[in-house]
């Protein structure tokens, strides 16, 4: 028993520790990316920050798989979030090399492989969520993710595929399809917070935490795209911000959860 307390313990303090880290790394890079000047140095840079809150979430997102018990219904959940941030970071990591290595946007490169298959993953772990902890009318989260692709469908038709008739650039359809994949998250995550608007209690709170951590990725999305089409985006841009916002956001997230958890233990015992 006071072993199990004290592994409680050592987690919260080491997903705080994650949480006050990526908040001084995060601090530092947008300090980079305001006062950047026009540097390619400090661009090269701020990739490499962004690369570090990506491994440190990651990790806090592993401690919480292993803190949650198997049988519960997040556990499934966590593990693909750890893997969708994972390879977020992988996509990071390669888009941050082909930069050094060739001074030029790695656009259509090997990162979006990894990216898409983050984006994936993620969906089906947000998925896991809604249909099994705050929705149990399967349903209702078929009829909002068909109404998700329809929206999407639309995007694609109205957007996409004329971009690409008049470009002729598939950069500019992968960027987009980051968008579609947005509008699909989008939908599940107002699916998962509905349900807490009427709820005022802590647990409530963390997952607000939660999805605003994934809004600011897509209004970095919508806005990356669209910096994009105009040839306006460069490696150190003021919405790389929304970008290392989402890992801070899920870092003490991650954090918060895990300090309920314990004091959840607490009562038990």
């Amino acid at each position: 028993m006071v072993k199990t307390r004290q592994k409680q313990v050592v987690g919260v303090r080491i997903t705080l520790l994650l949480a006050l880290l990526g908040l001084l790394f995060f601090a530092v890079n947008t300090l980079i990316i305001v006062s950047r000047q026009g540097s390619d140095f400090l661009g090269r840079l701020s990739d490499i920050e962004s690369v570090a809150l990506g491994v440190l979430a990651v990790f806090a997102c592993v401690l919480v798989f292993r803190r949650i018990s198997k049988g519960f219904k997040e556990r499934r959940s966590w593990v693909l979030i750890a893997v969708s941030l994972g390879l977020f970071t992988l996509g990071d990591i390669f888009w941050a090399y082909d930069e050094w290595r060739s001074s030029m946007l790695p656009l259509g490169s090997i990162a979006d492989v990894f990216w898409i298959a983050a984006y994936v993953l993620l969906i089906a772990a947000i998925y896991f969520l809604v249909s099994r902890m705050f929705f149990s009318c399967h349903k209702t989260v078929y009829f909002t993710l068909a109404v998700m692709l329809v929206v999407s469908s639309v995007f694609i038709c109205g957007h996409v595929i004329p971009r690409y008739q008049s470009t002729g650039a598939w950069e500019e359809v992968i960027n987009s399809s980051y968008v579609v994949f947005d509008i699909v998250l989008l939908g599940l995550l107002v699916m998962m917070l509905q349900p807490l608007l009427s709820e005022h209690n802590p647990f409530s709170r963390m997952w607000f935490l939660f999805g605003l951590a994934f809004v600011s990725r897509m209004i970095f999305d919508v806005v990356f795209a669209y910096l994009v089409g105009k040839g306006k985006y460069y490696s150190g841009h003021p919405i790389d911000i929304a970008y290392d916002l989402t890992y801070v956001l899920l870092l003490f997230m991650i954090d918060w959860k895990m300090v309920q958890m314990q004091q959840v233990a607490r009562v038990r015992t």
